[in-house]
């Protein structure tokens, strides 16, 4: 019930923020912050053979067509974060020591609809609703030209960090120097072929906007 949702304090939703996609269930994957695949991004995270996180890709590939929310578990927290980030299990293989590799490609974020775990149950399945990655925010604020030309300015960004870097020989923020952000931008792009991106029109459209907002998206997982 959307006003039940929207009256919980814990919630911390109001209904201005809501897109036009439908709610659905999805079960959550509690994960170390640096191994959390971003849209655009594969990663492999080994997990126990035996416990919840390994329950919840089961649970994922059984009856949510291998889809998962994943999000960092914060010691102590009274609630869930507001958002996740919708992962598909691409593949899941034993290790020795129980242990099992599983590899995640990041597809969407979701936004959680309902933050307090359930009490008893044994992996958290909350109302989630996938966020749009264009809107008519962005038509307003100046559509793709507005929103590639950020793009360009980041790429810029990025080589005169790298160009720095070379300089100083100071490393300690990772290797700014060695790929273009473009190129980084484009490995992303392959990691989302074939994904519908919430929000844009259907991947054999041609209009500039899915491509501007596919790139932005992807320049966050660069």
């Amino acid at each position: 019930n959307l006003e039940k949702i929207l009256r919980c304090k814990f919630n911390d939703i109001v209904q201005e923020e809501l897109d036009e996609s439908p709610f659905r269930r999805l079960v959550l994957l509690s994960l170390p912050g640096n191994v959390i695949p971003c849209v655009g991004q594969l990663q492999q995270v080994v997990l126990p053979a035996e416990g919840p996180q390994h329950a919840a890709v089961l649970r994922a590939l059984a009856q949510h067509g291998g889809c998962v929310g994943c999000y960092v578990d914060i010691a102590k927290a009274r609630v869930l974060p507001r958002g996740v980030v919708g992962a598909e299990v691409m593949s899941v293989a034993a290790e020795e020591n129980g242990k099992v590799l599983v590899t995640l490609r990041g597809v969407t974020t979701m936004r959680l609809m309902e933050r307090t775990p359930e009490e008893g149950a044994d992996l958290s399945e909350p109302l989630v609703q996938e966020v749009s990655e264009w809107t008519a925010f962005e038509e307003m604020q100046g559509g793709e030209n507005r929103v590639l030309d950020e793009v360009c300015r980041l790429e810029e960004l990025f080589a005169s960090c790298g160009r720095l870097q070379e300089q100083t020989q100071i490393w300690a923020a990772g290797d700014l120097a060695s790929c273009s952000l473009a190129d980084r931008t484009d490995a992303a792009l392959l990691v989302l072929k074939g994904v519908h991106l919430a929000g844009l029109g259907a991947a054999s459209e041609a209009e500039e906007s899915p491509k501007a907002a596919a790139r932005r998206r992807s320049v966050l997982a660069a």
